[in-house]
């Protein structure tokens, strides 16, 4: 704690309100009492949230087809982005998944984020201090890392028969 010298007559009978008004204002703002709050007069409903993500001019730069309250975890707010969304400036996709991500995290509790493809690959990952990374973006089709495309499109008999089992 950091201990301002204190004159002590400020804390006489004969020292003036203007000096114990201004003692008073020194200790409450070094104690914390007048520490500056969030506002709370106008806190946005989950669902002016999801409005605000859905705004045409969002929308309509960043692509988003769909924004969906996840049904299966409530607190999960699902941004799906079409393939436009690459389109948007690297810094600019950053800065507005940080954005829906503190919206939302403003309006639910323990509130996250998922910004997905078409598909439901994640384009958008956070760090645990809300940091936005976003992903690089798929290969054209819709194989998974590691499989060829025959292999991955072919049924499991097929398979099987092919690999003599």
């Amino acid at each position: 704690m950091n201990c301002a010298r204190i004159r002590p007559d400020l804390f006489s009978q004969r020292a003036g309100f203007g000096a114990r008004l201004a003692l008073a204002l020194t200790l409450a703002l070094t104690h914390g009492v007048f520490t500056p709050q969030p506002s709370c007069s106008h806190r946005l409903t989950p669902e002016q949230v999801m409005a605000r993500v859905r705004a045409t001019d969002m929308s309509a730069h960043f692509y988003v087809a769909e924004v969906e309250r996840s049904a299966a975890l409530p607190r999960m707010l699902v941004v799906r982005v079409g393939p436009g969304w690459w389109d948007a400036e690297a810094s600019l996709r950053t800065q507005v998944a940080e954005k829906w991500l503190h919206m939302w995290e403003s309006a639910v509790t323990g509130g996250i984020v998922a910004v997905v493809d078409d598909r439901d690959r994640p384009v958008v990952n956070y760090d645990g201090n809300g940091r936005a990374r976003l992903e690089p973006r798929p290969a054209p089709d819709d194989t998974a890392p590691g499989i060829g495309k025959e292999q991955h499109r072919k049924p499991a008999d097929e398979q099987s028969a092919a690999s003599g089992g």
